[in-house]
């Protein structure tokens, strides 16, 4: 039902004209910072994906509507509150293979500017997240229930898509409250029943990070070195993933390394203080919001983009949802 609220919202504004109305009217002073994860040729994904399809006709409805900049620039016009109007930049984390082979054409088409957040060390070594191991493992698995010991031995759903989506989405959430060595221990015991996914790599090489490079339109951020939840990091630790993994991304590709996208969305002060002595200008969370000049560099907003129609996207980028959401018409996008 939330869905269809905000669809139907989403319809009744995009298509009464009142958007691009009220983009035409609109003034300076607001960085929109899309995210995205993959780009998918079709089907579904466990993991936060948009089809090619759609992400086509969104970067064309950019391009007609707005003006999208490279991060680095959106970043240096927020500091001297210079932003002209409708702006947006364009940024995926992680550093999927799908963002080279699906995503990168798309790009080059429109001529846009897009920001990689790579998570180096699992780059280097060709592994996926602790997240993304649950999505694969359970997107591919044949078991109809999982049975978990944590919380007494509740058994999961997995007969259908949605089933096994909604687990993901749960279990994952939960796991970000809890302790390192528990997550591992639950972990182990998601794949001793499923198994761990036998698919090709999902991530990107350096090779297709550095062609991507040299066309001009691709920055690089650090989206940490093994994409942990930072807040139970130690000190050392804590500094090895925002260190080294700028460190790395800069010896494979000579890039300036800028910004740094929190993984998981997950940060405190001490973390905060950590990539400012690391030298990044800035670091980004998600939190669905556009930014305005009081925002804090350190905890930039970026808006999720997800698989809807057009018309969401309109609104989702405009604001609009988010400025719902404040207001509790609905909890989730």
């Amino acid at each position: 039902m939330r869905k269809w609220v905000k669809r139907f919202i989403c319809a009744l504004l995009y298509f009464s004209g009142w958007i691009n109305l009220s983009l035409r009217r609109e003034k300076g002073g607001v960085l929109r910072i899309l995210v995205y994860h993959r780009i998918i040729p079709e089907g579904k994904s466990i993991s936060p994906a948009v089809s090619r399809k759609n992400f086509l006709k969104q970067l064309e409805y950019l391009k007609k509507h707005y003006r999208v900049i490279s991060l680095d620039e959106g970043i240096r016009r927020f500091k001297e509150k210079n932003l002209p109007p409708r702006t947006v930049c364009i940024t995926f984390d992680d550093g999927y293979r799908d963002v080279f082979t699906e995503a990168f054409p798309c790009l080059k088409k429109f001529n846009l500017p897009f920001t990689l957040f790579l998570s180096s060390g699992l780059i280097e070594e060709g592994k996926l997240s602790w997240t993304e191991k649950i999505n694969q493992a359970v997107e591919n698995t044949t078991l109809s229930f999982l049975k978990l010991s944590w919380k007494g031995g509740i058994s999961y759903p997995l007969r259908s898509f949605q089933e096994k989506k909604i687990f993901c989405e749960k279990i994952e959430e939960e796991l970000l409250q809890v302790s390192p060595s528990l997550r591992e221990k639950i972990m182990e015991e998601i794949l001793s029943q499923t198994g761990e996914s036998k698919s090709p790599s999902l991530m990107l090489n350096w090779d297709e990070i550095k062609k991507m490079w040299e066309s001009g339109l691709l920055g690089l951020g650090s989206h940490s070195l093994t994409h942990p939840v930072m807040i139970y990091l130690s000190e050392e630790e804590l500094k090895k993933e925002v260190v080294l993994s700028k460190k790395l991304i800069q010896e494979k590709i000579s890039a300036p390394v800028k910004g740094f996208s929190y993984p998981s969305a997950t940060f405190d002060e001490r973390v905060i203080e950590k990539i400012k002595e690391a030298d990044y200008e800035y670091a980004l969370d998600v939190g669905g919001q556009i930014n305005k000049y009081d925002q804090d560099l350190y905890q930039l907003k970026r808006i999720h983009i997800e698989d809807e129609p057009l018309y969401v996207f309109a609104c989702e980028v405009k604001g609009i949802l988010s400025f719902l959401r404040r207001k509790i018409v609905f909890k989730n996008p």
